[in-house]
This record gives C-alpha cells, structure tokens and sequence, in this order.
C-alpha cells in the first residue's frame, strides 16, 4: 500500500524531470500536443508515472488516474477476460498476478475510502498534537487520533460498511496514515478540553450528547452546535455534561449561597472561582476550602465542579510524583483534591507551576531519546481540615474559603440536596456566563486601583463585576486584604520570624552578615525555637523563602557588597511597616516554671 495520499502523489510527480509533462497529462489530457501518437500511449505513460510515484499500489494507479482528463469510458470496457484499464496496468508490471489486486481492496484502503467520504478531518492543534474530527450521529465530535476513542470511531466506520471489525493491525497503519497526514498537510486548529479562548471569545464545550458549545462575547452569549464555531473540543473519557445553562436573564449566581454555607465574602471568593476556571484565561487562583467535621468540604467541592468542569471520579487523593497531576490534568480541566492534611514542599511548588501553567516532559515507553511533553495550566480545588497555605508561594495564589458548621436542623439528605442544587444549576451557569460577556466588554477600560500578584484574575473579577450582585470593586478590596493575612499566615506560628521582626523593628535598620544576623537572633530567643536555620547560609535560604510574608509583615531585606572580604556580603533588614506599630510581647507568667514543670531541652536545628 502507498503511504502518501493522492494528492501527496501527483505533489511527488512534480520532483521528476517530465512532471510537468504528466501533470499536464493529468489535469488537461493534451496527449498530443506533448507528443504522444495516441491516446493510448499516454495513457500508459502517464500509469507509469503514477506507478513510480505511488510506490507500486495499483489501487492508487487506478484510482488517480479514473480523476484525470484522460480517463474515458474505454477504460472500464472488456477487452477479454479483463478491462482495458486492467490491460494496461498489466502491461506495467508485466503479468496477470497483479490483475486480482484490482478486484479486492485491503482493509486499509477501504477504511481510507471510508474516511474520506464520510468527510473524516484530520488536523492538528497548535501544540503539535494530531487530531480527527468526524460526524457520530450528525454531531461533530473531535478526539486526539492516537487515543482508544478515534480507535473506535474508525471502527465503527468499517463495520457498518463491511459488517465486520477491522483487524488491530491494518487499524494501527490506517492510524499512522492520519497522523503522517495531519502531520505534513499543515492544517492547524485551536482544540481544547473544557475551555478556550479564541478571537477575543470564549467557547465553553457543555459535553453533552448534542456536542453543544457555548460561544461567550462581549455582547451575549448562546449555545450553538460544534460544527458552527471555529474551535474544536476533544471529549476526554471522565467528562461529564455540564447543565443547560437557562435563559440569560433568569442568571443568578446568589443561588449558590443556599447550599454553600459561607458568608459573603467568601460567597464572592467561590464566584470569582467559578468564573475563572470558566474563562481560560491564567494564571489560575488555587481555591482552598478549609472547616471543620461535618461542613460538606467534599459536597462543595462537588458542586463548584457541577457548575465548571463535572467528571466520573471528580475529587482525587494527592498525588505522589508530580507526573500524576499533569495525567489528571490531561483527562480534566479543573482539578480537585479531597481531604488534603498535609501537602508537601515539592507538591505546593507543583500546584503552583500548573495554575500558573507549566510543561512537563518524561520519556517515552520503548524508546530511549523521545519525549513525551505535558504542557498546560488548571485551576486547583483543594479541601481539608488543616491549614495547608503554609508556604508563601502557595498562599499568594490561594483564594481560602471557611465553611459555617451545619446546624442540626438544617441538615437534608443527598438525594434532596442534589435534587435542589440540579434543579437551579442551570440558573447559576447562566449567571456565570453573564458575568464572563461582562469580562469580555468591560475588559478594556477596567482599571485596577490595587494590584495583587495575580492581577489577570483580579482585574477579570472587576471587570466582570458588572453583572454580579455585589458593589464595584468589593472583591478586589477582600482579595487584598486575604491575601495579606494569608501570606503572614505563613510565619504566625514561626516563633524564630517573630523574633526576626521584632528586632529589625527595633534597630528599624540594620546590616549584618548572614551569620552574625542568625547568632543576633539566636542570642534572643529563650527558649530556642524548636527548628531554626543551622548556619549562616541556611539562614539566608529562609530569609529568601518567607521574604513575601517578612514584606507583609513590614520587613525589607536586600542583599549589598561591602568590601572585599569573606564578610563582604551583608543582609540589610529596613523597617517598612507602621513607624507607630505596637510589637506583642509575651506575657511575663509564660517565663515562670512553675507554671510549665519541665527541663529545657537543647533545641533541633534544621537547614
């Protein structure tokens, strides 16, 4: 079988010294104006041609040569036991083994008949990925062409044309055929999982069995079929639909607040959520909901993803290596983690690469130099009991939510939560959608007076701001001042940066080397605090690692050269908070040991 397609053929006569002669042949049948006897003659000549070229597949011969200007009926008529045509590929091989060729197609070219009739497209996304979109019950429908679902397209394709299924092997050519295809002919289209962003406009795939897509611009939004926008959706196996949003002006968002028990602020915080990981647009805020037993952490979780991004096995456990998250990230574009205790320094940083967007790559199985790459970015859900922004890169990101214990007589079963929450979903999704178009139309003139690390999302929320039901700039206002008491959270139970501000607010400023700053404040914390740097360097490291939360806090630290020395490398602590600021001090009775009957032990010290 000929691995290029036709018109990759009649592309490769034109490399010969006589391709223009034969293409000349093909696309006007002027055999005697280039010299040829009769028509017959060039008939042979121009097979030979397509032989050559198509690697010696007499289906293609045949087949490309029944679409150009010489083909005439006497090409089909019988001259014998065989047709003319026959005759003359025939002649091209020299005998009559190749003639049943003619009459049975293999497996592989009937498929790429199939899909080429059935109007199969074959593309690739603007990651370099290989894609196929086809019509499954008059429903346009996109899937990655190497994944087990393009599979069973293409099988199905054959079966209902030859009653039968093709075999693994023939499957996997007509696959590496696609994908050369996809590969070569350059056609190129943006494709996304949930959400895309394209042309100043958001496509929301809703991932129901109609393949509908939401189109959101700054004028409105409306649903309309996968075939009518110019984005593609592939369907990853765990997606779920999202409900029909209703009409744009029945939208409330305040509907959410009769079953997520938070107050106000916090409301706003899941609404600002919701719209971010509805809008494609990161880095993406990380959503941390925090309470005690019994708050429906995992029932909130489950219905911000109901109203965003629903899937089969929505909430997961932590991860363990990092190749994980970006796996799940492949199958689901808001990703959610249950009953998170602890998270760890390498999974903090890796939350953070993902909702800021970030690639990762591993080898390939069976190969030993190829790459496979992961490149994305995801809004993170994550819940729990314990406090887990305790590390400043996380907290800057995080958007932290408290849920209110449930009183008693307030508590419903699952079937009748859910049935409440599904039957207003709709209505939240519109008012979501409401407050995306606003985005898009206020995104130009919308200007922020604070501006927080992460000031897409900020000024996304403002803009959108016009369709919620709060006051202009409400949010902006608690996000700033939550995530500065997020980021001094961070070292609130440091007694060793308690020390450290204390004493940089006492000097207001002062210069010292790495070392002789770690022994100043060795020198006034008694007791020692059970964990502090254990020399010099280690205590530079910390300095650089909580410099956000020591900034919060109002302390500065830079780095200068003085002289030429071994010490010439100095830290300057500057007082840069409230020049009037009260410092806490612990009350006298925590010194007494009568009170704590105990020995003081020698202190751990960790780098």
């Amino acid at each position: 079988m000929c691995r290029y397609s036709d018109d990759e053929v009649l592309k490769r006569i034109q490399k010969a010294k006589n391709g223009k002669k034969m293409l000349e042949l093909y696309r006007e049948g002027t055999w005697a104006n280039n010299g040829y006897r009769s028509q017959s003659e060039a008939d042979l000549a121009l097979c030979g041609a397509l032989y050559f070229w198509a690697e010696g597949d007499l289906n293609a011969v045949d087949r490309i040569f029944r679409t150009s200007q010489l083909m005439r009926p006497k090409w089909d008529e019988k001259r014998g036991e065989a047709t003319y045509g026959q005759g003359v590929l025939k002649e091209l091989v020299g005998g009559e083994i190749y003639v049943a060729a003619l009459k049975e197609k293999s497996a592989i070219t009937v498929l790429l008949e199939l899909i080429a009739e059935s109007g199969c497209e074959v593309f690739q996304s603007t990651t370099g990925d290989a894609y196929i979109s086809t019509k499954v019950n008059d429903r346009l429908v996109t899937y990655p062409l190497e994944s087990e679902r393009a599979r069973k397209v293409l099988n199905r394709l054959y079966y209902l044309q030859e009653s039968k299924p093709i075999r693994s092997k023939d499957l996997q050519e007509v696959v590496y055929h696609l994908v050369a295809r996809a590969e070569f002919n350059q056609v190129t289209q943006p494709v996304g999982l949930r959400v895309l962003r394209h042309d100043g406009c958001i496509y929301i795939a809703l991932g129901n069995e109609e393949h509908q897509v939401v189109e959101v611009t700054a004028e409105g939004w409306s649903v309309k079929e996968a075939a009518d926008v110019p984005v593609r959706f592939y369907q990853a196996r765990g997606m779920q639909p999202l409900p029909m949003p209703a009409a744009a002006e029945k939208g409330d968002v305040r509907q959410l607040s009769k079953f997520i028990h938070v107050d106000e602020t916090d409301l706003r915080s899941v609404v600002a959520f919701c719209i971010s990981v509805l809008s494609g647009m990161h880095p993406y805020p990380i959503l941390v909901i925090k309470g005690e037993h019994g708050t429906a952490k995992s029932t909130t979780t489950r219905m911000i993803r109901a109203v965003t991004d629903p899937a089969r096995a929505g909430l997961r456990t932590l991860f363990r290596q990092e190749e994980d998250l970006y796996i799940y990230g492949q199958g689901s574009h808001l990703l959610a983690y249950d009953n998170v205790s602890f998270v760890t320094a390498d999974q903090s940083d890796a939350f953070c690469r993902m909702a800021t967007g970030s690639g990762f790559g591993r080898r390939k199985l069976y190969t030993n130099s190829d790459e496979q790459q992961f490149d994305m970015a995801r809004p993170i859900i994550l819940n729990g009991i314990p406090e887990v922004t305790d590390r400043a890169d996380l907290a800057d990101r995080a958007l932290r939510i408290e849920l209110k214990p449930m009183p008693e007589h307030e508590r419903v079963d699952e079937r009748t939560l859910w049935d409440g929450f599904n039957a207003v979903s709709g209505v939240i999704l519109a008012g979501l959608l409401n407050a995306l178009s606003a985005s898009l139309k206020h995104w130009d003139t919308t200007v922020l007076s604070r501006k927080p690390r992460l000031m897409d999302f900020a000024r996304l929320v403002t803009a959108a701001e016009q369709a919620l039901p709060w006051k202009p700039g409400a949010f902006l206002d608690a996000y700033m001042e939550q995530r500065h008491d997020l980021i001094l959270s961070t070292i609130d139970d440091d007694a060793f940066a308690q020390e450290i501000i204390k004493f940089v607010f006492l000097y207001k400023e002062i210069m010292f080397t790495a070392t002789e700053f770690r022994m100043s404040i060795v020198d006034r914390c008694k007791p020692l605090p059970p964990k502090i740097p254990m020399n010099g360097r280690g205590f530079s490291q910390y300095l650089n690692r909580h410099k956000p939360a020591f900034r919060a806090a109002g302390v500065e630290f830079t780095q200068c050269i003085v002289g030429t020395g071994s010490d010439r490398r100095k830290i300057v602590a500057r007082w840069i908070g409230d020049p009037n600021a009260v410092m806490s001090t612990r009350p006298d009775f925590f010194n007494q040991p009568s009170l704590f009957d105990r020995t003081e032990e020698p202190s751990q010290v960790t780098n």
